[in-house]
């Protein structure tokens, strides 16, 4: 039985702000890589490498999302932060568990979580700041992130998969 048919990248999805859809676009890509292991299993440790990857990267998109709007004194930055605080803890829960348990780790949990956070916070807390910033004309401040981040590619994992 399959978990989910693949996402796509929809403008739904844009923030209007490259450099953020971007970063959207690739977790996307792990998303699509989570449904991928959850449908054919783990193999060699496909599972781990995406915790791992998905943990760096979520912590590095959110750092830059949160001091983006800071230097713009988006109104709701604190509350936006606070929601980015929630998706950390609860991604390092994954990452402790898995390092107890990985054979009974259930991936479909953190697939779960991260299409529900896709979905619930792209379109509902993100899209506060992308009209935010519509609003006032657009003028993005971006942080210097070096290009570890907006590089990040997912299909040196992938290839495992296969």
């Amino acid at each position: 039985m399959s978990y989910g048919k693949k996402i796509e990248w929809t403008e739904a999805l844009s923030m209007g702000i490259g450099a953020i859809d971007d970063q959207h676009r690739t977790l996307i890509d792990l998303c699509n890589l989570l449904i991928e292991v959850v449908d054919n299993g783990d193999q060699e440790g496909v599972s781990e490498s995406v915790l791992m990857v998905g943990e760096e990267y979520a912590r590095g998109h959110l750092h830059f999302e949160e001091e983006m709007l800071r230097r713009a004194g988006f109104p709701e930055e604190e509350s936006h932060a606070a929601g980015h605080r929630r998706f950390e803890v609860k991604f390092e829960e994954f990452a402790a568990r898995y390092e107890v348990e990985p054979e009974g780790f259930d991936m479909k949990e953190v697939a779960d979580f991260v299409l529900d956070w896709l979905y619930g916070h792209i379109l509902k807390e993100d899209r506060k700041y992308a009209d935010w910033f519509a609003e006032r004309g657009g003028d993005v401040d971006l942080p210097d992130i070096g290009e570890s981040l907006l590089g990040s590619d997912f299909g040196a994992v992938g290839d495992k998969q296969q």
